[in-house]
């Protein structure tokens, strides 16, 4: 039996990229009328903030700008606006009886939905960027951007994804056991809106907090990237960089563990 080369099995997933990013852009127009929401979001926010430092009566508030906060905010909520929600395919999947199916197709299910996520992430967040940027230009003016720094956060914005697909596929899966995974994925999206950095950098909460909030991976989700798109430090993204690999190997390891595991529970049970 010939063994397939690494390029040639990687090929179907690069296709799953390519087919779930050219589905997104045919209905483009729909999904820019959607934009109107973040449009209000950015407008709101930048009232408050521009509030908020005058009441200051400072310049800087915990070393971020009036215009870094406002590009900060831009970041953050263009990349929690465009995670893909994939619980609610697999657990669909599990009901159904499909993932039987789905498990005996010559693909790796894990990396099929991982091409399929970052396709469907990759296009929200340019999309949203491209929103939330415009605004955020008129309100605050053009970010301090150099070519290194720019690179660095689309790379940091990369690994965010992939930190977020494995937390929730990690999630998702437990649908082998409870069918119903929607109480876990509602946590995760609150944990991931308070202490991920979504409505305010964590630099601005209480010590504590703050040093817990930092080590988790939501913050390497929403907090992390988002800073490095408006505040770039070469110290801190290489540190960002590392906590978001070791993130990444950690919940592949536990969603593969657990992925096995729900695979010979359907098995077992002659699904």
């Amino acid at each position: 039996m010939t063994r397939k080369s690494p390029y040639v099995a990687a090929q179907k997933y690069v296709e799953m990229f390519r087919v779930t990013l050219a589905s997104q852009l045919a209905y483009v127009y729909d999904v820019l009328l959607r934009q109107i929401f973040l449009v209000i979001i950015m407008f709101v926010f930048a009232q408050l903030w521009r509030t908020t430092f005058r009441f200051q009566s400072a310049g800087t508030i915990e070393a971020f700008s009036f215009d870094q906060m406002l590009w900060y905010l831009a970041a953050s909520e263009s990349i929690v606006l465009a995670l893909p929600q994939i619980g609610r395919d697999i657990d669909e999947e599990v009901k159904s009886g499909a993932v039987a199916y789905s498990l005996n197709k010559p693909y790796s299910y894990p990396l099929f939905y991982y091409a399929k996520y970052l396709a469907d992430a990759v296009f929200r967040f340019a999309l949203n960027l491209f929103v939330a940027g415009m605004v955020t230009w008129v309100l605050a003016g053009i970010p301090r951007w150099t070519g290194t720094s720019a690179a660095a956060a689309v790379f940091s914005i990369l690994l965010a994804f992939t930190v977020d697909f494995w937390t929730q596929f990690s999630i998702a899966v437990l649908a082998f056991w409870v069918e119903d995974t929607w109480a876990f994925r509602f946590l995760y999206s609150r944990v991931l809106m308070v202490l991920g950095g979504v409505l305010l950098p964590l630099d601005i909460l209480p010590p504590l907090l703050r040093r817990v909030s930092s080590y988790l991976p939501v913050s390497q989700v929403i907090y992390g990237p988002a800073r490095t798109f408006s505040f770039f430090e070469t110290r801190g993204w290489l540190a960002l960089t590392g906590r978001q690999a070791l993130w990444i190997v950690a919940l592949m390891l536990v969603a593969h563990g657990l992925f096995r595991l729900g695979v010979k529970r359907v098995s077992v049970q002659g699904g």
